[in-house]
């Protein structure tokens, strides 16, 4: 009997979800960042599975060779109320509230900077998939969106005396790297962050041209055809059957 259960219950949520993926595909209606229309933010159970794990993401690394020391080492990027700071992680401006949204940029610059010989590592929540990007480390040339941009990277620091390519020149206390985070629209862009060797996240929000992160801006759903629908079903049956949470965030 309880297994019976159990099979009906996973193949209610199949079905389920399954409808509302294959809704991507017809859905009507859409809303942009300019649109009066607002909604509460609520996250789903499934987008923020990978979220509970804890576990630290793989990404983009940005090292010693990829970045550039600061020969002075100044620490008052630590000490300045509208910077991020985070443990050995700074990010200037991106503590205001509300943050300049740039919609020539499509986002914001937050010049990065990581203390001596420490690592960090920035990934965005599920909920922000195809609507935010860390523009940081290694990208493409041209214009950076969120689709060239990163969900996941890993910032090393020179070590204090050790040679830096990009500053050419031995670093001081601090490495730098130049970049931003971008949004298709204005939004509250969470961050998880791992610092060193922490086994669990710390979290921070950016707050990107909106002062109040309880309600966002309604944006325009990613599009998709039918057939792209039907092969999200089908991860998504896949996953739930291996109970494998990380493949269930990589559909959502």
């Amino acid at each position: 009997m309880t297994a019976r259960r159990g099979s009906v219950v996973a193949g209610a949520v199949l079905t389920a979800t399954a409808t509302g993926l294959m809704g991507l595909a017809t859905s009507g209606v859409a809303y942009t960042a300019a649109s009066s229309k607002r909604t509460a933010v609520r996250p789903t159970a499934l987008a923020t599975l990978g979220d509970a794990v804890g576990q630290r993401p793989r990404g983009i690394v940005a090292d010693c060779a990829k970045g550039s020391g600061v020969p002075q080492g100044s620490l008052s990027v630590f000490r300045s109320r509208g910077n991020l700071v985070v443990g050995p992680l700074a990010m200037s401006g991106a503590a205001r509230v509300p943050g300049f949204y740039s919609p020539e940029f499509g986002g914001n610059k937050f010049p990065l900077y990581v203390k001596a010989a420490h690592r960090v590592t920035l990934a965005l929540t599920a909920d922000t998939r195809g609507r935010a990007g860390l523009a940081y480390g290694p990208l493409p040339p041209g214009e950076v969106g969120v689709r060239e941009a990163h969900r996941v990277i890993t910032f090393i620091a020179c070590r204090r005396g050790q040679f830096s390519p990009g500053l050419g020149a031995k670093a001081g206390r601090l490495s730098f790297w130049a970049g931003g985070v971008v949004a298709r629209a204005p939004r509250c862009v969470p961050l998880l962050i791992w610092v060193d060797d922490e086994p669990a996240p710390r979290r921070a929000v950016i707050h990107l041209g909106v002062r109040d992160c309880t309600v966002q801006t309604a944006e325009r759903p990613a599009s998709c055809t039918p057939g792209e629908a039907e092969a999200l079903v089908e991860r998504f049956i896949s996953a739930f059957s291996a109970r494998d949470l990380r493949g269930l965030d990589e559909v959502f």
